[in-house]
């Protein structure tokens, strides 16, 4: 009899202590670039501190998007709401939440290696009347996974009228992209290349931003994580007002980035290692 009620009351342990950890359970979704994918690590350690199970989904922004609306995913960052994204966001924010800002001043740009000089090529304007055209290579760098980069390319060669000049994109695979560009600056060759802000190649890169008088690409936006309403309302509160205080710089993002793609170590160490050199901004964001 005694064995009996202990079985049972083993067997209703287990079924509290499942339905505990499944009450917990959260998915955060990131687009497709290895900057996203650090930055919801931390968000998903951050959450397994307070003792959810956490798991992680990549893909194309407006997929992401899509799946958050129907809470196949509870959480998306980054979401740049009020440029690139603002058509995803305002046509579902209904049923999202905008839950607070990760970071500022993302933007989307041309750069040079930083030989040539600013006499030389300063703008984008500058590069059919350029001193130094006969130098300059036809092919702008563009790194073929990101889409909104593809799409500004594109756009920025039709308004400073590139085409007429020659100019093509030559899409790079996302992994050779910082290969192609050393080698060409090893050769100091002159050449016009796609970036973005956070982006790790700009911390290991020597060049500079071409200025963009046209005002075609992106300049210093925010980047937001956003959930489902539902999802929100469901991990209640401390972690709300927690998630709210998470905000990260540009520049510390950009070197999680390179140690993760230049050091190849794994994201979960990366993020971990991160938060543990930050024991002061992990209490703040911690505290009640």
């Amino acid at each position: 009899m005694k064995t009996s009620s202990l079985l049972s009351l083993i067997f209703i342990f287990s079924i509290l202590v499942a339905t505990k950890s499944y009450g917990k359970y959260v998915v955060i979704g990131h687009e497709e670039s290895s900057h996203a994918q650090v930055v919801a690590e931390i968000i998903k350690q951050v959450f397994e501190r307070k003792g959810f199970n956490v798991a992680t989904k990549s893909g194309p922004t407006e997929t992401m998007i899509n799946m958050l609306v129907e809470r196949e995913i509870d959480f998306f960052v980054p979401a740049w709401i009020t440029t690139k994204d603002q058509h995803h966001w305002e046509s579902n924010k209904s049923k999202l939440k905008k839950v607070g800002l990760i970071f500022e001043g993302a933007e989307y740009f041309f750069s040079v290696p930083s030989y040539i000089s600013p006499e030389d090529l300063s703008s984008i304007s500058d590069a059919k009347r350029s001193p130094g055209i006969d130098k300059l290579k036809k092919k702008i760098f563009v790194v073929e996974s990101d889409d909104e980069m593809i799409k500004l390319s594109q756009k920025a060669i039709t308004a400073y009228q590139l085409k007429e000049a020659n100019f093509i994109i030559n899409f790079i695979k996302d992994r050779e992209y910082l290969e192609t560009l050393n080698n060409a600056m090893e050769s100091k060759e002159w050449f016009i290349f796609a970036s973005r802000s956070p982006f790790f190649i700009n911390r290991v890169l020597d060049s500079r931003k071409l200025d963009d008088p046209k005002s075609v690409f992106i300049k210093s936006s925010e980047a937001h994580l956003i959930a489902n309403s539902e999802s929100w309302d469901y991990i209640k509160k401390p972690m709300q007002d927690i998630l709210k205080k998470i905000e990260l710089s540009i520049k510390s993002i950009e070197e999680l980035d390179e140690v993760m793609r230049l050091r190849m170590m794994p994201v979960h160490d990366v993020a971990r290692r991160w938060l543990g050199s930050r024991p002061n901004t992990v209490e703040y964001w911690l505290q009640p």
